[in-house]
C-alpha cells in the first residue's frame, strides 16, 4: 500500500510538471505580429485595385513574400519587428511603382490625345484652305471667262475693252442702232466686281 501511494504521488507530480511545461510552452510560443496584419491589409487593398494591381506585378510579388515572412511567428522580437518593417516598406514600394506607371500611362494617353487633336485641327485647316483655294480658283475662272466674253485684252495700261458697236447720236446720250449685249455684259461685270 505504501508503494501504491508513492506511485500515486509520483504520477500527480509528473502530471503537474507536464501541465506546467505545456502551459509555459503555450505562453511563450511566438504569435503573429500585429504590424503584419496591417501590412497584409495594405497589400490586399493594393492587389484589389484594378488600376494598380497589373502595373507592378513583380513588386507586388516581392511584397507578398515579405508580408508572408512577417506573418510567421518569431520568438525574436527584434527580428519580428524588422520583418514587419520590411513588409510595410515592400508594400509601399509596390504601390508607388504602380502609381508611377499609372501616371506614365495617363501622360502617354494625354499626349496621344493632344497629338490627335493637333492633327485634327491641321486637317480642318487644310480642308478649309483647300475649299478657299477652290473657291478662289472658281472665282478667277469666272472672272477670266467674263473678261474673254467682253473681248478685253491685256495691255500696259491694264485691261482694255472695246465696245465697237456702241454709237451715240450727235449731242445726245441715247445709243443709236446698237445691240446692248456688250454694254450689258460690261455693266453686269462692273456691278459684280465693283473693286475693278
Amino acid at each position: 500500500s505504501i508503494m501504491i501511494i508513492t506511485k500515486f504521488k509520483y504520477s500527480k507530480t509528473v502530471i503537474a510538471i507536464v501541465v506546467t511545461l505545456a502551459l509555459a510552452a503555450c505562453a511563450s510560443s511566438p504569435t503573429t505580429p500585429a504590424g503584419a496584419v496591417t501590412a497584409r491589409n495594405n497589400l490586399t487593398q493594393l492587389q484589389s485595385n484594378s488600376e494598380l494591381a497589373n502595373r507592378a506585378r513583380i513588386e507586388i510579388q516581392q511584397a507578398e513574400l515579405a508580408v508572408a515572412a512577417a506573418e510567421k511567428p518569431e520568438s525574436d522580437q527584434v527580428l519580428s519587428t524588422h520583418l514587419v518593417l520590411i513588409a510595410n516598406r515592400k508594400v509601399e514600394i509596390a504601390k508607388l511603382w504602380a502609381q508611377s506607371r499609372l501616371y506614365e500611362d495617363q501622360r502617354a494617353a494625354l499626349s496621344q490625345a493632344s497629338d490627335e487633336a493637333r492633327l485634327a485641327a491641321r486637317t480642318r485647316e487644310t480642308n478649309v484652305a483647300r475649299r478657299d483655294t477652290a473657291a478662289a480658283k472658281t472665282e478667277t475662272e469666272n472672272l477670266e471667262r467674263q473678261i474673254m466674253e467682253l473681248n478685253a485684252r491685256n495691255t500696259d495700261r491694264g485691261l482694255v475693252v472695246t465696245l465697237g458697236d456702241v454709237l451715240f447720236a450727235t449731242g445726245n446720250s441715247t445709243i443709236v442702232g446698237s445691240n446692248d449685249n456688250n454694254l450689258g455684259k460690261l455693266a453686269v461685270f462692273l456691278n459684280r466686281y465693283d473693286d475693278r
